[in-house]
Order: structure tokens, then sequence, then C-alpha cells
């Protein structure tokens, strides 16, 4: 049963850094979305780091996944598995927040 994985991103390199891996990430993150493991993702507003929600068998699976993310060499990386208590999760991007 595949279950929801979170990989909450802290940034510890530069802005710029940052800057030059957004199209890197774009490309990492299009690919989840294409294979069907891309949940949602996001940034803070402040861009000192960010989430990415990962759709997957199991844990080992999911890290493999994220170890893809173009962002890991110049940020720390804190994972859970998430229980889905509230959630529709195959509800489009549209949604509101309440």
């Amino acid at each position: 049963m595949k279950a929801a994985y979170v990989f909450l991103w802290t940034l510890t390199g530069t802005q710029e850094q940052f800057d030059e891996l957004i199209p890197d990430l774009i490309n990492w993150l299009k690919k989840l979305e294409e294979d069907d493991h891309l949940l949602a993702c996001g940034s803070w507003k402040d861009s000192s780091g960010g989430l990415t929600l990962i759709n997957a068998d199991d844990l080992e699976t999911a890290r493999k996944l994220h170890q893809g993310n173009p962002l890991n060499p110049i940020g720390n990386v804190v994972e859970y598995e998430w229980d889905v208590y509230y959630a529709n999760l195959s509800t489009s991007a549209d949604f509101k927040l309440i």
C-alpha cells in the first residue's frame, strides 16, 4: 500500500546556489509528477526551505526518490512518514485553503 512521505528541506547554502539549481529542481519535480510520485511541493515564503510530499510504496523507495533532489547538497532534510486521516490525495491542485 502506498503512503505519503514528507521531506522538509532547509537551506544551508546561499540564495545564489539555490537560484542556480531551480531549473534542475523543476525538472526533478516534473519527473516525480510524471511517475505519479509527487503529491505536493512548495517553498517557504522566505525561501529558507520547503516541503516535498512523495507518494511511494515504502520509506526506502521514498528516500531513493528524494535522493534525486538537486537541492540536497545545499540543505538539510528531515523525513516523516505521514498518516493521512483527513485528506483526499486525489483532489486537484485547485483546492481552496479554509
